[in-house]
């Protein structure tokens, strides 16, 4: 097997995840609603289910003409974005924003390692190779023409060594869908997939990750650090 032959070679981020199959884009919807469910209860649900058909009408007459402009053509993945910020918009407006993103916390928790391993190559695949860190890091590295092209981030290759990956994220459609919409703070969630997946799947490969800051945190960029782990 080569690098280029492992699953979603070359693929951004947004194209992985709208071609997740309907069947599991289902289920994962029905674990989210029982996550929200049984942290609001039933009076709390009524009124939830009214605010977030509220907040994503309100939201889908918003101008997101500017991340259209950068490249983002899937509107499935926007639809999905709106729906994402208005349960976000509907929780915080019943329990705060600290609140909610709890909750969506636990439904990432709870759904994204499902979507993850449908969207990425296996542990079994990457350690196959001679030298697993070296097959990630060409992986990778086949992704910042894709995204940007998507329109989903602009990445910068900041260090390419024989021990280390960095790649910065300058652009982001999670986050400036959600700043766009009025609640950034609904990218947060978002950036905690990465704290849920990335440690547990890369530790098998010998791959330690990093991350200092994200641009849903306020940070110029996401810095996503990839190294070697030593022996």
């Amino acid at each position: 097997m080569q690098v280029k032959d492992l699953k979603n070679y070359g693929r951004s981020m947004s194209e992985m995840l709208m071609d997740v199959p309907d069947d599991l884009q289902k289920q994962l919807q029905r674990i989210g609603r029982r996550k929200v469910s049984k942290e609001l209860g039933l009076l709390n649900l009524i009124r939830y289910v009214f605010l977030h058909r509220k907040e994503k009408a309100r939201m889908s007459k918003l101008d997101l003409s500017a991340v259209r402009e950068k490249g983002m053509r899937d509107e499935g993945f926007i639809s999905s974005q709106i729906e994402w910020a208005a349960m976000f918009s509907a929780l915080s407006k019943l329990r705060g924003s600290e609140k909610a993103i709890q909750i969506l916390n636990e439904v990432i928790e709870a759904t994204t390692p499902l979507a993850f391993a449908h969207m990425m190559p296996s542990i079994e695949d990457t350690k196959s190779f001679d030298d697993p860190f070296k097959a990630f890091k060409e992986y990778n590295l086949a992704g910042p023409e894709a995204a940007r092209r998507s329109g989903c981030h602009d990445i910068e290759i900041v260090e390419d060594t024989n021990d280390a990956l960095q790649l910065d994220i300058t652009y982001c459609a999670w986050h400036e869908i959600a700043r766009q919409l009025g609640v950034e703070e609904a990218c947060l969630p978002n950036c905690y997939s990465d704290d849920v997946l990335l440690p547990d799947y890369l530790e098998p490969l010998g791959i330690v990750f990093k991350r200092t800051n994200t641009l849903a945190r306020g940070g110029s960029r996401c810095d996503f650090r990839f190294e070697r782990a030593k022996a």
